[in-house]
């Protein structure tokens, strides 16, 4: 997840209590990982927020990353 944000990426975790398994947002909170760390439901408003800022390198990759998910997963 370092690569993630060196690349300018941005990382929300879900809320452990809430997951089904709770082990992959539980590692990615202990490793200083997350931006973020949120109940499903509160996702997509942190997301739109996080969109609705500059990205420092002027590319979309956050916009094709939502795109892509869309396309080949049944999530929103």
């Amino acid at each position: 997840m370092p690569a993630i944000r060196a690349a300018g990426g941005f990382v929300v975790a879900q809320e452990p209590s809430e997951a089904g398994f709770d082990g992959m947002p539980r590692s990615t909170i202990a490793a200083g990982a997350a931006d973020l760390v949120l109940p499903v439901a509160a996702m997509p408003g942190a997301l739109l927020a996080h969109l609705s800022q500059p990205a420092p390198t002027g590319d979309d990759h956050l916009l094709r990353i939502i795109e892509l998910l869309r396309a080949r997963t049944a999530h929103n």
